[in-house]
């Protein structure tokens, strides 16, 4: 009986280190980016949406957005980045990588497509 409540208490720590190691922060993402790109796919799923784009040079990029939740609370669904958009993409991505996060994204006309916002409502701009 031992046995199998150490067994059990294991495979559950393991589980949650693993959780919590797969869970990412922002602290690597220091350069920040502000460039046209066209919007390939827009993705609305947990723990992250994102965007697929592709620059001008040819660079696809996987940027990161809030939860799709969240995102869905302040107003942004998947419908709200059109697929297919040349826009503005300002954030964050670690030197030299094609992974990012979003702080804004908008039409060349300046309508905003998205902000990111934070579960209290603060945008990653007011918590750079």
């Amino acid at each position: 009986m031992k046995t199998s409540i150490k067994i059990l208490c294991i495979a559950v720590l393991a589980g949650l280190s693993t959780s919590a190691f797969a869970h990412h922060g922002w602290r690597g993402y220091t350069v920040d980016y502000n460039f046209t790109a066209t919007v390939t796919s827009v993705t609305f799923r947990m723990p992250h949406a994102y965007i697929i784009a592709e620059d001008e040079a040819g660079t696809v990029w996987n940027l990161f957005l809030a939860p799709a939740d969240r995102n869905r609370e302040f107003g942004y669904d998947e419908d709200s980045i059109p697929t297919g958009e040349v826009i503005q993409l300002v954030g964050q991505h670690q030197s030299g990588g094609t992974e990012g996060k979003v702080h804004f994204a908008n039409s060349l006309a300046g309508e905003n497509y998205y902000t990111y916002y934070y579960d209290n409502g603060s945008t990653s701009w007011e918590r750079r």
